[in-house]
């Protein structure tokens, strides 16, 4: 039987995972039946089917079982799109280039669900930038939603100010985006530079503060969030050198024949 594309895309059939094999018969189309929401079939009668699960930020999360035909595209026109794009008019989803805030991110997972063997923005999806694998029996779908953040570095950085990164960007990658510490090159072997960051959290306060050589190693470092400031404090002080030495040395044998020459006259 041929089936249209309007088919696949408007008839959402579904069973409820609690009813039982006498479920309510909600409608039929192209003879697809649809039942209570939950879990949804879209299949023609006796048609061999897989079942893939739907999880993440789309309006109708659950489980499908799909006849032939059914790519990723439409088992997520069947969910309902991306929960943040649910309400918009349709006019401002034209130009899908501009789909980038929030970013919208689909993995497909296969293999009890463990292994991605698929991953992209929502957008390179529906423009065909990116190709999806055919759906098979047992395929898991998670759709994330990731916004990006406004963030501040403050401090001795070469380059402060406000940034708004991504979801991959995380407080290290923030601060070389900044330019990263303030130092003086040309003084480096006779200086020595302690430098501390902090992160600071709206309503918070300091939720993280460690040496620069820990906070690169990453241990402990929280994600970043919307209106968090990164403050980075730099201190130099003078290396003690061979040549501080010898002068503490010489000082000192002043100081010890000074001493010396008083005991003398004392006596």
């Amino acid at each position: 039987m041929r089936r249209s594309s309007a088919v696949r895309f408007a008839v959402v059939l579904c069973l409820s995972l609690t009813a039982s094999a006498s479920a309510q018969v909600l409608g039929r189309t192209d003879g697809r039946e649809a039942s209570a929401a939950g879990y949804y079939v879209n299949a023609l009668p006796n048609e061999p089917t897989i079942r893939v699960a739907v999880q993440g930020d789309v309006p109708r999360t659950g489980i499908y079982d799909l006849g032939r035909g059914f790519d990723l595209n439409a088992l997520l026109a069947m969910a309902g799109g991306p929960s943040v794009f649910a309400n918009l008019d349709p006019r401002d989803l034209r130009d899908l280039r501009d789909l980038r805030d929030p970013r919208v991110q689909v993995r497909l997972r296969r293999g009890d669900g463990r292994e991605v063997v698929y991953e992209t923005d929502y957008q390179a999806l529906l423009t065909g930038e990116s190709a999806a694998p055919i759906l098979a029996d047992g395929d898991v779908v998670l759709v994330e939603t990731l916004y990006e953040r406004g963030v501040y570095v403050w401090g001795a950085v070469r380059d402060p100010g406000f940034f708004e990164v991504g979801p991959d960007v995380d407080a290290v990658r923030l601060l070389a985006l900044a330019g990263g510490p303030q130092g003086d090159g040309a003084r480096a072997q006779d200086v020595i530079t302690d430098a501390t960051v902090a992160i600071i959290r709206p309503n918070a306060g300091v939720i993280y503060q460690a040496s620069l050589e820990e906070f690169v190693i990453g241990t402990g470092l929280p994600s970043l969030a919307d209106g968090d400031a990164l403050q980075v404090e730099v201190v130099q002080r003078n290396r003690f050198t061979f040549r501080d030495g010898v002068s503490v040395v010489g000082s000192v044998a002043a100081v010890v024949a000074v001493v010396l020459s008083l005991i003398r006259s004392g006596n």
